[in-house]
């Protein structure tokens, strides 16, 4: 119901505000409550507190309000709530929202305070008006103040222009006011917004529109920014939404995916997945070293500028602190493996000179809280002119063992050596003795573990080679070969002894056109390793563990560690106290939380680089054109140079993902609204996503 004639007006007493309106004809609602609240028009006829607003007594139900008590020179809001009845706590009974709840039924005033310039016009008089300014009223009129009473008519006539000047002199207070959001009155904020280029949306209450205009500067100076993007929208539309950019969903031929680093906990069972570091590379295992006394550490591969380099951290009591560089100088650096030999911490990696074209293989050691200068292994009888790369260092109750690739005769082979704690023990160093019909013809990532519970410490070392498919798989096809992983026992702890290295066995596949590469162990309080690899298992990488019965040969079955849809891979699992710590590699995509706005959180998939998809793949197919796709796609050009919003597949391209059934009109508005926030080279296509949710 429409109230009539409604105005609210500061009266020249100061600090009050008179409230009218009329009831119209025959009246559903007889009744009116008065709210009243500073900064912008209460939104309920029953505030639960001050901050949602005051309810001011009726003084004539008819159709008027006194509101005294006020600050001067302060805007008030008032809305006024036509009703029927009251419950027994006071509060209004809402029978037809839509006709007793009505915008048009507010006002504003605002208030202003005795300034006492007609006391001051009276002082300025001179004393002989006063001497005979005596008179009393012939008669006191109803409403006169006592003190009032004893004033005489001159002075009692100078309160009629000095109330106006008073409020003269209030407004004329507030203009300093009006740059002030917090002070000015509502009706200007329009103005204020127009001053920064704001477009001010109208049906928002004033406290949303002052909101507004005191984060503008920060969301202009913003432009571009995904985060300013989403504000835009839930203030033009009033829609939560999520903005992707889709220049990470463009392939390129130079930017292959770039693995940050992940970790999972277990203790009853395992934890989420979350992020260790963002030191990224484009593979490379990370390495732990966990001395009896202190904290274990983390070396890791780094690219950065086209780069390679070694960092390292440790872990503390809150966690893993940041990285530091442990190789960094001019040649590159990958394959990091640590061991603990006699309480020291032994790192070795690869190194490439690209002047020389040679691969080596230096090291640093960690005594007492510091670090070696870093020194180039060459092993007993062995020259420096040999290639050697991708070192694996592991420790056994005295010494050191240390295998790495080595090329000889055109091909790289395993060698090893042990360290007693003074020298390396074999002159020359040996080969693997894996027999030549199992040797596949590429052999990569080696892994060796001790098992300190055994009794007889015998040596495992893992590696996977390219093993051809079995030819009943296909007979018509060419041989083709997969990624497997292999391990043999090395049953003593002689490194002399080259004739007790076991057959050459392999680890369990899904599938024989399964790849399964970067094998890892950790030994088992129960005497059994568990085992953790990579694998291409249903078309995309991720990171699989299973558990070697030592005893009996046996496997469990095999469980996948990380099922989100970004390849995963590279794992390092091991022990701190009653936690056991897993460490991968993986491009998932990451999100943040804006800074500018506070609801919006934006995604970063830089990481996942340019995907080729696998034909058993049926993940990344299905997130095509969703919010959570990370494929990569050939430009999108439109045709005969003119794109929609389908062809969103392009560097220059931002969608903003809307919930299904956005009314349309409100996409029209958008498109042409986010042109002020947005850089003039990029464009915005709209997408109705069902997982965008409404608010």
């Amino acid at each position: 119901m429409r109230l009539l004639d409604l105005a609210a007006v500061a009266h020249p007493e100061g600090n009050r505000i008179d409230v009218r309106w009329t009831l119209p004809a025959a009246p559903a609602f007889p009744h009116v409550r008065v709210v009243r609240r500073e900064k912008t028009h209460p939104t309920t006829p029953n505030p639960a507190s001050a901050a949602d607003g005051t309810v001011v007594p009726v003084t004539d139900n008819g159709g008027s309000a006194v509101d005294k008590g006020l600050r001067g020179e302060t805007v008030y809001y008032y809305g006024l709530y036509p009703y029927k009845s009251v419950t027994a706590d006071g509060q209004i009974v809402i029978e037809n929202a839509a006709e007793q709840v009505d915008r048009a039924n507010r006002t504003s005033a605002m208030a202003t305070s005795p300034a006492g310039l007609a006391a001051e016009m009276y002082a300025l008089l001179p004393s002989i008006y006063h001497r005979y300014d005596t008179a009393p009223p012939p008669r006191v009129p109803p409403g006169m103040r006592p003190e009032d009473r004893h004033r005489g008519a001159l002075r009692r006539f100078l309160d009629l222009p000095g109330g106006q000047l008073d409020q003269f002199y209030g407004y004329a207070t507030a203009i300093l006011g009006f740059l002030d959001l917090e002070r000015v009155d509502g009706a200007l904020l329009p103005l204020l917004a127009d001053w920064i280029g704001w477009r001010t949306d109208h049906r928002l209450e004033f406290g949303a529109q002052r909101t507004e205009i005191r984060n503008a500067p920060a969301l202009y100076r913003a432009v571009g920014l995904v985060p300013v993007i989403e504000a835009t929208v839930q203030r033009v539309a009033g829609e939560r939404s999520r903005v992707k950019e889709f220049v990470d969903n463009v392939a390129t031929t130079n930017r292959p995916a770039r693995l940050t680093l992940w970790q999972r906990t277990r203790r009853q069972g395992w934890s989420d997945a979350e992020l260790l570091s963002l030191d990224a590379s484009f593979g490379g295992r990370a390495a732990v070293a966990a001395p009896a006394a202190g904290p274990p550490w983390l070396f890791h591969e780094r690219e950065q500028d086209g780069r390679f380099q070694i960092w390292s951290k440790e872990l503390g009591a809150e966690g893993w602190t940041g990285s530091e560089p442990l190789a960094d100088g001019p040649l590159t650096y990958k394959d990091p493996s640590a061991a603990v030999q006699g309480g020291n911490i032994v790192v070795f990696w690869s190194a490439y000179d690209e002047t020389r074209r040679r691969w080596s293989i230096q090291s640093r050691t960690r005594r007492d809280g510091a670090w070696s200068k870093t020194d180039t292994f060459v092993p007993p009888g062995g020259s420096v002119d040999i290639d050697r790369r991708k070192p694996v260092a592991v420790a056994d109750a005295s010494g050191l063992w240390l295998f790495w690739l080595e090329k000889a005769q055109g091909r790289w082979v395993v060698k090893y050596n042990r360290h007693d704690g003074t020298r390396w023990q074999i002159t020359p160093s040996p080969a693997v003795p894996i027999p030549a019909a199992q040797t596949p013809p590429v052999l990569d990532d080696v892994f060796a573990v001790f098992h300190p519970a055994n009794p007889q410490k015998p040596l495992w070392l893992f590696w996977a080679g390219q093993v051809p498919v079995p030819a009943d798989q296909d007979p018509a096809s060419p041989r083709q070969t997969r990624w497997t992983v292999a391990y043999s026992v090395k049953a003593g702890v002689n490194p002399a002894v080259t004739n007790d290295w076991s057959d050459v066995r392999y680890l369990p596949k899904g599938d024989d056109g399964d790849h399964d590469r970067e094998p890892c162990a950790l030994p088992l309080g129960n005497g059994n390793l568990e085992v953790f690899w990579s694998s291409h298992r249903g078309g995309r990488w991720a990171v699989w563990h299973n558990v070697l019965n030592v005893a009996t040969g046996g496997w469990g079955t095999a469980e996948r560690l990380t099922d989100f849809p970004q390849p995963a891979r590279a794992p390092v699992a091991f022990t701190h106290g009653d936690t056991t710590v897993l460490v991968f590699r993986s491009s998932r995509s990451l999100s943040y939380q804006s800074r500018v706005y506070s609801a919006t959180t934006t995604v970063d998939a830089r990481w996942s680089g340019t995907q080729t998809l696998h034909v058993r793949d049926t993940v990344m197919p299905a997130l095509r054109g969703t919010y959570d796709d990370f494929g990569t796609y050939i430009r999108d050009a439109g045709r005969d140079g003119v794109r929609t919003d389908d062809d969103r597949y392009a560097a220059d391209t931002v969608g903003v993902y809307l919930p299904a059934g956005t009314d349309d009109r409100r996409v029209s508005r958008l498109r042409q609204v986010l042109r002020e926030f947005m850089p003039a080279t990029n464009r915005a296509v709209f997408v109705h996503d069902p997982g965008s949710a409404r608010p």
